[in-house]
Order: C-alpha cells, then structure tokens, then sequence
C-alpha cells in the first residue's frame, strides 16, 4: 500500500504491499484507495526511481504545486481518458502540467495511451491556443510554478502560451509586461526554455528579452531616482 499524504508541506511516500491510499491534508480525508500499487510505479518514472531506492520517502512538493493539485495528477492514473481531460480548465492546466512533467506521468506498459500529459496537450491546443484571453491566463499561473522542480514544464507550458500570444497579439502587449513581471530567476528558466523551442528563430526570445530588459532598466532607474529624492537634505 502507498500512503500520499499532506504532512508540513511535504507528500509522504509509503510501500507496504499493493494498494494506494491518498490523504488529504492532515490525514483527514481519504481521496482514492484500494488501487493497485503497480499502476503508479508504470505511470509515474519519479516515484518509480523514488520507491525503487526505498519503502518510505518523504518529497517535498516543488513551489507553486499544491498538494490537491499532485493528488488529482495520481488519480488520474486510476481512471479513464476522460477522466483526464474533464478534470482541466484554463485554472486548471498550468497545475496539471506542472504536476504531470514533475511526476513524469506516462501510460505504462499495457495501458491507455491517453494520460494526464497527453489529456493536458490535447487541452491546450483545442481551448487555450486558440483563444487569446485563454492563453493569457494560463501564461500568468505558470509564474507560480517557475522557482521549483516543476520549472521545466511549466516554461514549457509558458512558451507555447507566448507564441500564441505573439501571434494573435492586437498590440496591447500586455502579455510582454506580464513576462517583464517575472522575477530574474524564473524569467531565465522561461529564456531556457524559449532558447530549446525556439531553435532555429530567435524573434520572439529577442522580443521578450528586449521588453524585459527595458522594463527591468526602467524600473532601476525609478527606484534610484527615488531613493535621492528620499535623501536628508
């Protein structure tokens, strides 16, 4: 049996035999139970390597990703195709994304190839990119997923969202600034993963890079200019 549960910020991760039981927070709720342990292990490669090295583990969920959001991710192994893609909405997806790349979720030998990775790609290309104000909000949950371990799909997700952003853009450019809001560690994470898609046309990168550090300048120069005008006479 695995034990999932919301202890301090932290999913605790327990092999006993063969069933699967998720905890809500504080051991108060059970979400999924009585599901074979061997789905996991053949859906998910991270707890996979986790559980391989040991019977008990504790992981510490990455920034921005709650632990509802991860629980949801898990149960979607135990379901059907459409299991997966009813549980995603716009608020949703940068959430299941994250959680999805962080876990390494996959279908497993044998099984539905349609999993919560595939469920959330399908999503994004039929309701978000297809939709400005769409792709506008899911560019802004993202940010909330930039500074931990779910970085790397969540710019993945980032960047899909900026070319359709940059290509239905009526020049508002709102979405540039919400970029340039980025602190630079996590805007650096999102370069990264612009440089790795965009590989062969660096345009857009150029143009968010240039946007971000005019914006950063700016911002600089206020904060100087404010800081002598704070001065003791």
């Amino acid at each position: 049996m695995f034990v999932f549960s919301n202890f301090t910020n932290r999913l605790l991760v327990c092999s006993l035999k063969s069933e699967v039981i998720i905890l809500h927070p504080n051991f108060a709720k059970i979400l999924t139970s009585h599901c074979s342990q061997d789905v996991i292990t053949s859906r998910s490669s991270y707890l996979r390597r986790l559980l391989s090295e040991s019977s008990d583990v504790a992981i510490a969920l990455p920034a921005g990703l709650t632990f509802d959001a991860c629980a949801q991710a898990i149960a979607t192994c135990y379901g059907s195709s459409d299991d997966a893609a009813a549980a995603l909405s716009p608020a949703s997806l940068a959430a299941a994304w994250a959680a999805a790349g962080w876990l390494e979720l996959g279908p497993g030998a044998g099984r539905d190839p349609y999993d919560l990775a595939h469920a959330a790609e399908d999503y994004f290309f039929h309701e978000v990119a297809t939709d400005h104000g769409r792709a506008a909000g899911v560019l802004r949950c993202c940010a909330a997923f930039l500074g931990g371990e779910a970085a790397g799909p969540a710019a993945d997700l980032l960047v899909r969202c900026l070319e359709v952003l940059a290509a239905s853009d009526s020049g508002s450019g709102r979405w540039l600034d919400d970029v340039a809001a980025l602190p630079v560690e996590e805007f650096l994470v999102a370069v990264e993963a612009m440089r790795a898609r965009f590989a062969h046309d660096h345009d857009l990168m150029y143009t968010v890079v240039d946007h971000y550090l005019e914006v950063r300048t700016q911002h600089e120069f206020a904060t100087g200019c404010a800081w002598f005008d704070r001065r003791p006479g």
